[in-house]
């Protein structure tokens, strides 16, 4: 039994991670930071600008904005989030099924998508510092932030000798807040198992919890904030407290659709619908 449910998590890691497709959106990641930059690029390419702009004050000025967040998510929903409905058109479900049962099942698409939007994410900001590097320092340089770097919920780390260490923090923190529309995707396919309701869903949930989140939401549970990686007053708090709080707001904000997934696809199982 343990072999059967090591292979189905195998297999749905291997066919999120090892993949054309998962490079595919590290790059697509990446690319759409280097457009957020459109307005500047002129400036960026000539070389003018190395000494007053770095990768990491671009990455906070896109977040700030919010621009290209809806397209990072979407992006970022390729990943894995159509993993069902691929399952169902391909008649891959029943083979699946039979051999890991519908809890297994459902354990593995959830892990595997969380950790597959989570990687892409890290890997994208980090791949977009090291393709700007020849034109724009990695870290922020002290004194010439950009405005919105004031804002960062990790200033500190903004002026650190390892500056990939910020893109690998805020990577990890958006990764967190994508997968959260990705699992809700991958809910909403098991009720229409169609390719644009896994990718093209997360895309209007985002907007919906954003709404919400900034009407009901006190200002440090915002999701508009935490998922921007906004600054936050936390006083005294350490580094360390403002991350663990962040991952575990953003981890049970996964589990809720999660959850869902699992109650519709048992639902779905015990109608005889699957």
């Amino acid at each position: 039994m343990g072999k059967k449910k090591n292979n189905v998590w195998k297999m749905d890691a291997k066919r999120c991670l090892i993949s054309w497709r998962f490079l595919g959106v590290v790059l697509a990641v990446a690319v759409i930071c280097i457009m957020s930059m459109s307005e500047n690029w002129k400036d960026i390419f000539s070389g003018r600008v190395r000494d007053t702009m770095s990768s990491v004050d671009q990455l906070n000025k896109m977040m700030f904005f919010d621009r290209f967040k809806p397209l990072l998510i979407v992006v970022l929903s390729v990943v894995y989030s159509n993993s069902f409905t691929e399952d169902w058109n391909h008649r891959y479900f029943r083979f699946i099924y039979s051999r890991s049962g519908i809890k297994r099942y459902a354990c593995s698409k959830i892990f595997v998508t969380i950790l597959g939007v989570v990687l892409a994410s890290i890997l994208g900001f980090v791949l977009f510092g090291v393709i700007m590097y020849p034109w724009m320092r990695m870290g922020a340089i002290e004194g010439v932030f950009q405005i919105e770097s004031c804002y960062s919920e990790y200033p500190e780390l903004l002026v650190s000798p390892v500056p990939v260490l910020y893109l690998v923090i805020h990577g990890w923190n958006f990764g967190l807040s994508a997968s959260c529309m990705a699992v809700a995707g991958l809910w909403l396919t098991v009720k229409k198992p169609n390719s644009f309701i896994g990718i093209g869903g997360p895309f209007f949930i985002f907007y919906f919890v954003y709404a919400i989140s900034v009407w009901i939401m006190p200002h440090s549970w915002n999701y508009m904030n935490v998922s921007s990686f906004l600054g936050i007053e936390w006083g005294t708090q350490s580094l360390e407290a403002r991350l663990l709080f962040y991952t575990l707001y953003l981890l049970v904000c996964n589990i809720i659709p999660a959850i869902g997934f699992y109650i519709s696809l048992r639902k779905r199982w015990k109608n005889g619908t699957l």
